[in-house]
């Protein structure tokens, strides 16, 4: 992202609320004149529901006792059933069956041939006619008993009839343990009630005629779901292997998701089955969250150099301008994704062959725990996908693969066709995703906190006498962005300016980038040290390659025209060790070499002044190997001294019609420089006849051993050379190279390579 000029900062957040405040409004607008749920009209009191409860009870054979919580407007369980099955005419069922919204009573009952006791769980229309109704034993023992005896399963069934109604023809459903049956409703609008008995929960409802399964699209859902659980734990346990991962922010996350639902634990605080597997989903929920946050963040920390989130200062108090504007900014984006959401559902309604699927808002009672949990989660796998996709890749490709994922990870809208459902997916995808990559984590929680808190809170105020809690919940949570939002843009800057401390991982990631970035330096320097290019003599080929094991090794070579003698010195050297101290002597070996060679002096003479120069001024930790031999060009005589160095190979050719040669090692003991008692050198006459090539190879190239720990030695190099001999200089290295690395396999190279060829021309 380019860098944005202070005035189109400021101005960032206010043109956003702006638009979204606007897509809201136009969202809210098409749905109160298309969507059934926000068409519903004036509701009943809560006393003529709790009426019903009871009458319920009794109708059903229990003996109803006081109420523990009022009566709560919920969602619709037949909602997705009808209009996910039957379209149009489903969400004509839905309008004239006054469902698109349910009242729900949590009645305590007791049964004559049940001691314990038990909760009635039913749901009304609006008008106050029973549809559903269940309650489950707390006697878990039962679970295991014999199958449910079979019983007239009518009464319960009769239960959830309007006046004027009657059961028709009993259809048994085969349920395994579990008695069912369903009955066509006579007098009604193509409806059935269905009933059914087991070991632990008993249940009636009702619904529209001819429902099609919805099997493919749970299974859709049930697919997406596990693959993004393997997906999430598979990165979140790859990244704590590797120790790259912070759980901070994530724990923080998980906590606020476990806090959130509260409410929703509190409606099943009579304990029994069900508040078991509600505090089962919760904790599983907030673990979740934590998992998928962490993840996310820690991916987006190791992918980019220097990322912060403003959630940092948050939970360090540090409430400033850049969190400010994070915070309004999701607000807007929050809203303007409500408002889509909204207004492609309620334009749905009025395309041929395309409707939601689903309620366009879910009312948990008595607040907003659920939706808030689902929030949060929303806000998790965003970020989760802006980690893969910044992983994956970078500019514009990271955003497409970051929308990719998120188009698998988000929930898709409940729309028909599946089309419809993916175009609308994935602009919420890419909404979430240059959110989140433009504005940050805390822009990216907030919208998706605001995306759901702002068409709850505008549904709400039309049911305030039912819904004052989920308003409150609603419009508070959307006020305190609101506030927190506008004191951040309006605090100094200096207030975010303290450096928060990253995490752990995220230093030891700075500092291996630090090393790798001067280990970096290092390696070039080191390569600037050796000659850009190889001499050119007459009647000479000279050819050499240095390979680096590691960052910054060790070897080297040089070759130096001595002034007024008309020699060429070479010299062929390995620094001990790796890094700076490496780097520094290797320096100093160099320049020791251009300012010591002169007229009239020998290898040895030039070895043993080296040797003075290194232990002056280098490091105690690494010694020096050298080679040097001075040529002379035009004869061919040369001296050789040897400090260390591995002993050089030197063919001699029999003949020049006879292939092959003589390869002797030149055998020239010698200790290395820079350490240990002080020592005196020795020069080595050697005479290079046409044809002759000289080898001057590091430890890096003999000792080089494969995966049976076998060295390469000084025999193979010998039986290749005396193969090779005939090629050019440059056609030697390599061929000694290829031998090399086949005889090291997989194996890598432990140690840096480096290898001098002189050849006289024959």
């Amino acid at each position: 992202m380019g860098t944005m000029d202070p005035a189109s900062t400021r101005r960032q957040p206010w043109t956003t609320l702006a638009a979204g405040g606007a897509l809201l409004v136009l969202g809210v607008v098409l749905a109160r004149a298309s969507l059934p749920e926000w068409r519903t009209g004036p509701i009943p009191r809560p006393e003529l529901f709790a009426d019903r409860a009871r009458a319920l009870a009794v109708a059903v054979g229990a003996t109803p006792l006081p109420l523990r919580q009022s009566p709560s407007l919920d969602d619709s369980t037949t909602y997705g059933a009808a209009a996910g099955s039957l379209g149009h005419q489903g969400l004509r069922w839905i309008a004239d069956s006054k469902t698109a919204l349910t009242v729900k009573v949590e009645q305590p009952i007791a049964l004559a041939r049940d001691p314990s006791v038990q909760l009635l769980s039913a749901r009304f229309a609006l008008d106050g006619t029973p549809y559903a109704f269940d309650w489950v034993s707390v006697d878990l023992s039962r679970l295991f008993g014999p199958p449910a005896s079979a019983q007239d399963l009518t009464p319960l069934a009769r239960a959830v009839l309007r006046p004027g109604e009657r059961l028709g023809p009993r259809a048994p459903v085969p349920r395994g343990n579990t008695q069912a049956a369903a009955y066509t409703i006579v007098g009604g609008r193509g409806e059935y009630a269905r009933a059914s008995v087991s070991q632990l929960t008993t249940d009636a409802s009702r619904g529209p005629a001819r429902p099609e399964s919805e099997l493919g699209r749970l299974l859709l859902h049930a697919v997406r779901w596990f693959a993004m659980l393997f997906l999430g734990l598979a990165l979140f346990f790859g990244l704590a292997v590797r120790r790259k991962i912070d759980l901070v922010n994530g724990s923080l996350l998980g906590a606020l998701s476990v806090l959130l639902a509260a409410p929703d634990l509190a409606q099943f605080a009579h304990g029994g089955p069900a508040g078991s597997i509600v505090l089962a989903v919760i904790l599983f929920t907030g673990l979740w969250t934590l998992v998928i946050w962490s993840a996310g963040e820690s991916l987006l920390r190791t992918s980019r150099e220097g990322f912060t989130t403003s959630l940092d200062a948050l939970r360090h108090g540090r409430l400033g301008p850049r969190a400010g504007r994070a915070l309004l900014i999701g607000l807007g984006a929050g809203a303007g994704i409500a408002g889509f959401r909204l207004g492609v559902a309620a334009l749905a309604v009025h395309l041929p062959g395309c409707w939601p699927q689903e309620a366009s808002v879910g009312l948990p009672a008595p607040g907003t725990g659920g939706t808030m949990v689902q929030a949060v989660l929303q806000a998790a796998l965003a970020a989760l996908a802006l980690g893969i996709g910044r992983s994956l890749a970078t500019g514009r490709r990271a955003t497409a693969a970051a929308v990719a994922v998120a188009l698998v990870a988000l929930p898709l809208p409940a729309l028909h066709p599946w089309p419809l459902a993916v175009a609308a997916g994935i602009a919420v995808a890419v909404a979430f995703v240059e959110l989140g990559r433009r504005a940050g984590l805390t822009a990216l929680l907030a919208a998706s906190l605001a995306a759901v808190l702002l068409p709850t809170a505008v549904f709400a105020a039309g049911h305030l006498d039912w819904l004052r809690g989920t308003f409150a919940a609603a419009a508070g949570g959307s006020a305190a962005l609101l506030g927190l939002g506008l004191i951040g843009s309006a605090r100094a800057a200096e207030v975010e300016l303290g450096r928060m401390v990253p995490p752990a991982f995220v230093r030891r990631l700075e500092e291996e980038r630090r090393v790798s970035y001067e280990m970096d330096l290092l390696t070039r320097m080191q390569v600037g040290l050796l000659p850009a290019e190889v001499p050119a003599l007459d009647g000479w080929e000279i050819a050499a390659r240095s390979l680096l094991a590691t960052e910054a090794g060790g070897d080297l070579y040089d070759f130096i025209h001595e002034d007024g003698g008309g020699h060429l010195w070479i010299a062929a050297g390995d620094v001990a060790g790796h890094g700076y101290s490496c780097a520094i002597v290797q320096a100093m070996t160099v320049a020791a070499l251009t300012s010591l060679v002169a007229p009239g002096c020998t290898p040895a003479g030039v070895l043993t002044q080296v040797d003075r120069v290194l232990r002056r001024g280098g490091s105690h930790r690494n010694f020096t190997t050298l080679a040097l031999l001075r040529l002379d060009p035009a004869t061919g005589e040369a001296l050789l001294a040897n400090a260390g160095h591995p002993y050089p190979l030197l063919l001699k050719p029999y003949s020049m019609l006879l292939a092959g040669g003589e390869v002797d090692e030149i055998a020239l003991p010698g200790l290395p420089l820079g350490q240990g008692p002080r020592r005196e050198y020795r020069d080595l006459a050697v005479t290079l006849l046409p044809g002759s090539v000289l080898v001057l190879g590091s430890d890096g190239l003999f000792e080089a051993a494969d995966r049976r720990d076998e060295a390469y030695g000084f025999a193979r190099p010998a039986r290749l050379l005396r193969a090779v001999w005939r090629r050019p200089a440059d056609a030697i290295v390599e061929a000694l190279l290829a031998d090399w690395r086949h005889h090291l396999g997989p194996e890598e190279p432990t140690d840096d390579t480096t290898i001098v060829v002189i050849k006289r021309r024959a």
